[in-house]
């Protein structure tokens, strides 16, 4: 039976934002109010730059937005509840260093509260260690199911070619054109005035 307690997948994620945030600070010692210095927006969304082809998640810092605002973009191919709470704290992590102006990556005080709360090496993804998973299912179990099916952009059909390649014989011209105008109407070469015929 479908555990739907949000209908938008936005909603859903702001949610989990208020409780993964409750999570960082009782772990790390984190008082709550450093998360309210910048306001944090968070969206299921594409990621972007050049080094995100095999990135689930993505936190971009204030400076890139015109308003100011962080923002945390979970990949669409994300679908599994505790899977998408996990992407949210450790985006969060990265959220609270771009606040405090640390620029440690994965390293320094981003490894040292994604240990405190749980997480495990590498750092890059941090798989979730046997005592964080049960809480983080618990938030999930919390949220109810994430209001979204993950996109497989590489499903889509291709779109085949419908060219046909023509070619004049005594001139060598070549063109293309549709199938379906070739087949109703031919084609003459601009060329020499002769009928050009499919290259096959």
């Amino acid at each position: 039976m479908s555990k739907l307690k949000y209908q938008q997948r936005e909603t859903w994620l702001e949610a989990s934002m208020t409780l993964c945030i409750m999570h960082i600070c009782d772990k790390a010692g984190i008082d709550p109010s450093e998360f309210d210095e910048v306001k944090i927006r968070i969206a299921c969304s594409w990621l972007g730059g050049q080094r995100t082809k095999k990135a689930i998640a993505q936190c971009v810092k204030a400076s890139c937005a015109t308003d100011g605002h962080i923002g945390i973009n979970i990949s669409p191919a994300r679908e599994t509840p505790i899977d998408v709470v996990s992407d949210v704290m450790h985006e969060l992590i990265h959220a609270l260093m771009f606040i405090r102006g640390d620029e440690c990556g994965h390293r320094g005080a981003f490894a040292r509260i994604a240990k405190l709360c749980g997480f495990l090496a590498p750092m890059t993804s941090t798989p979730m260690s046997d005592a964080l998973r049960p809480e983080l299912q618990a938030i999930a179990d919390q949220l109810g199911d994430y209001p979204h099916g993950a996109v497989d952009i590489n499903a889509r059909k291709k779109q085949t070619t419908r060219m046909v390649k023509v070619e004049c014989i005594p001139c060598n011209n070549i063109a293309r054109q549709s199938r379906t105008a070739y087949e109703n109407h031919g084609l003459t070469c601009g060329s020499c005035d002769q009928p050009m015929f499919e290259n096959a």
